[in-house]
């Protein structure tokens, strides 16, 4: 699938599992992480420059380069916070303004790159993701990765000795 229809599908089949109110989808060059292009369901793309700022150079708690880091390919605010999300550059800047409480970040790494990354959101008034939603999207994410970098290659293309490019 192109990765429009597929970040749609997601929202709806994945965003609706873990119960989000809102979510945010990336593509990335695969080498660098660097989104090249984005999808948002129930948010106001308004906001997006301050978003990019915080997440490229604010001394935020949780980006998609410091999950990598750690390690991780899925990671809730409430948890990277020890349950302060105050702590947060973005939540505090933009979370909290616009309503929401929890984010769960998603890096879709495979085939030694990130294809692309998510945020879902939840409102102020709901609990945060619980362990049993970020496990879920954890079995999930490589396979999204995989839907991902298939979607840059043309069809027919199979060769991962060869990966696709981006060029600027």
């Amino acid at each position: 699938l192109p990765h429009h229809t597929l970040f749609a599908r997601l929202g709806d089949v994945l965003g609706g599992a873990v119960g989000a109110d809102a979510s945010c989808w990336h593509t990335a060059d695969p080498v660098t992480g660097f989104p090249t292009s984005t999808r948002s369901y129930g948010l106001d793309l308004r906001s997006l420059p301050t978003a990019i700022r915080i997440e490229l150079r604010a001394d935020e708690v949780m980006t998609s380069a410091r999950l990598r880091a750690g390690g991780r390919t899925v990671d809730t605010l409430h948890r990277a916070t020890h349950g302060r999300p105050e702590r947060s550059h973005r939540y505090r800047r933009l979370l909290a303004v616009h309503g929401f409480g929890d984010e769960l970040r998603i890096n879709f790494d495979a085939f030694r790159g990130r294809w692309g990354t998510a945020v879902l959101l939840r409102g102020q008034d709901r609990p945060p993701f619980t362990d049993k939603e970020v496990r879920l999207v954890e079995r999930c994410a490589r396979e999204i990765a995989s839907a991902l970098r298939t979607s840059y290659r043309p069809e027919g293309e199979t060769d991962p000795a060869q990966p696709p490019a981006l060029v600027i």
